[in-house]
Protein backbone atom coordinates (compact mmCIF):
# COMPACT_ATOMS: atom_id res chain seq x y z
CA UNK A 1 0.00 0.00 0.00
CA UNK A 2 1.19 3.50 -0.81
CA UNK A 3 2.14 5.35 2.37
CA UNK A 4 -0.12 8.33 1.53
CA UNK A 5 -3.17 6.05 1.68
CA UNK A 6 -2.15 4.18 4.82
CA UNK A 7 -4.22 6.04 7.41
CA UNK A 8 -7.59 5.86 9.11
CA UNK A 9 -9.39 8.48 7.01
CA UNK A 10 -8.42 7.01 3.65
CA UNK A 11 -9.29 3.52 4.90
CA UNK A 12 -12.79 4.85 5.61
CA UNK A 13 -12.97 6.53 2.18
CA UNK A 14 -12.08 3.27 0.47
CA UNK A 15 -15.19 1.65 1.95
CA UNK A 16 -16.91 3.38 -0.98
CA UNK A 17 -14.71 1.70 -3.61
CA UNK A 18 -17.64 0.02 -5.38
CA UNK A 19 -17.45 1.98 -8.63
CA UNK A 20 -19.89 2.79 -11.38
CA UNK A 21 -18.50 3.33 -14.88
CA UNK A 22 -18.28 6.81 -16.37
CA UNK A 23 -20.47 7.61 -19.37
CA UNK A 24 -19.81 5.34 -22.33
CA UNK A 25 -17.03 3.38 -20.64
CA UNK A 26 -17.01 -0.40 -20.76
CA UNK A 27 -14.65 -1.42 -17.99
CA UNK A 28 -14.85 -3.73 -15.00
CA UNK A 29 -16.86 -2.34 -12.10
CA UNK A 30 -15.34 -4.69 -9.55
CA UNK A 31 -14.42 -3.10 -6.25
CA UNK A 32 -10.90 -2.07 -5.33
CA UNK A 33 -8.84 -1.47 -2.22
CA UNK A 34 -6.01 0.80 -1.15
CA UNK A 35 -3.63 -2.05 -2.02
CA UNK A 36 -4.84 -1.97 -5.65
CA UNK A 37 -3.60 1.61 -6.17
CA UNK A 38 -0.55 1.76 -8.42
CA UNK A 39 -0.29 5.56 -8.72
CA UNK A 40 -1.85 8.59 -7.12
CA UNK A 41 -2.84 11.06 -9.82
CA UNK A 42 -4.25 13.59 -7.36
CA UNK A 43 -5.74 13.50 -3.88
CA UNK A 44 -6.84 15.92 -1.21
CA UNK A 45 -7.82 15.30 2.40
CA UNK A 46 -11.21 16.40 3.62
CA UNK A 47 -12.46 17.89 6.84
CA UNK A 48 -15.24 16.44 8.96
CA UNK A 49 -18.56 18.21 8.33
CA UNK A 50 -17.00 20.27 5.52
CA UNK A 51 -15.18 19.04 2.41
CA UNK A 52 -14.93 15.42 1.31
CA UNK A 53 -11.77 13.38 0.85
CA UNK A 54 -11.25 13.11 -2.92
CA UNK A 55 -8.78 11.09 -4.95
CA UNK A 56 -7.99 10.01 -8.50
CA UNK A 57 -5.88 6.89 -8.90
CA UNK A 58 -4.50 4.44 -11.41
CA UNK A 59 -4.95 0.82 -10.34
CA UNK A 60 -2.57 -2.07 -10.94
CA UNK A 61 -5.13 -3.65 -13.31
CA UNK A 62 -5.02 -0.60 -15.62
CA UNK A 63 -8.29 1.02 -14.57
CA UNK A 64 -8.55 4.64 -13.47
CA UNK A 65 -10.78 5.53 -10.54
CA UNK A 66 -12.07 8.52 -8.66
CA UNK A 67 -13.39 8.30 -5.13
CA UNK A 68 -15.00 10.83 -2.84
CA UNK A 69 -16.33 10.41 0.70
CA UNK A 70 -17.06 12.52 3.73
CA UNK A 71 -18.47 12.44 7.22
CA UNK A 72 -20.10 14.74 9.75
CA UNK A 73 -18.42 16.41 12.71
CA UNK A 74 -18.67 13.23 14.83
CA UNK A 75 -16.42 11.37 12.40
CA UNK A 76 -16.74 8.20 10.37
CA UNK A 77 -19.43 5.74 11.31
CA UNK A 78 -22.37 8.06 11.90
CA UNK A 79 -23.36 10.39 9.08
CA UNK A 80 -21.08 9.46 6.18
CA UNK A 81 -21.30 8.76 2.50
CA UNK A 82 -19.30 8.43 -0.65
CA UNK A 83 -19.06 7.18 -4.20
CA UNK A 84 -16.54 6.10 -6.79
CA UNK A 85 -16.27 6.05 -10.56
CA UNK A 86 -14.17 3.92 -12.90
CA UNK A 87 -12.84 4.55 -16.41
CA UNK A 88 -10.38 3.10 -18.87
CA UNK A 89 -8.20 6.23 -19.17
CA UNK A 90 -6.96 9.12 -17.08
CA UNK A 91 -8.66 11.59 -19.42
CA UNK A 92 -12.03 9.83 -19.02
CA UNK A 93 -11.88 9.76 -15.24
CA UNK A 94 -10.89 13.42 -15.01
CA UNK A 95 -13.54 14.49 -17.52
CA UNK A 96 -16.46 12.33 -16.39
CA UNK A 97 -15.56 11.01 -12.94
CA UNK A 98 -15.09 14.31 -11.12
CA UNK A 99 -17.18 17.39 -10.52
CA UNK A 100 -15.88 20.85 -11.39
CA UNK A 101 -15.43 21.51 -7.67
CA UNK A 102 -13.43 18.30 -7.19
CA UNK A 103 -11.16 19.11 -10.15
CA UNK A 104 -10.56 22.56 -8.67
CA UNK A 105 -9.76 21.20 -5.21
CA UNK A 106 -7.39 18.64 -6.74
CA UNK A 107 -5.70 21.28 -8.87
CA UNK A 108 -6.29 19.42 -12.14
CA UNK A 109 -8.13 20.49 -15.23
CA UNK A 110 -9.79 18.48 -17.93
CA UNK A 111 -8.24 18.85 -21.34
CA UNK A 112 -10.02 20.81 -24.04
CA UNK A 113 -11.91 18.24 -26.04
CA UNK A 114 -13.16 18.76 -29.56
CA UNK A 115 -16.90 18.27 -29.78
Amino acid sequence: MLKELNNYDWAEVFKYADPTPVIGCKVSTSGFTQDDVKRIIAMVDGTNDEESWVGVFELHDGRFVSISAGCDYTGWGCQEGGSSQVASSEDEIVRFGLTDEERERLGIKEKNYDQ
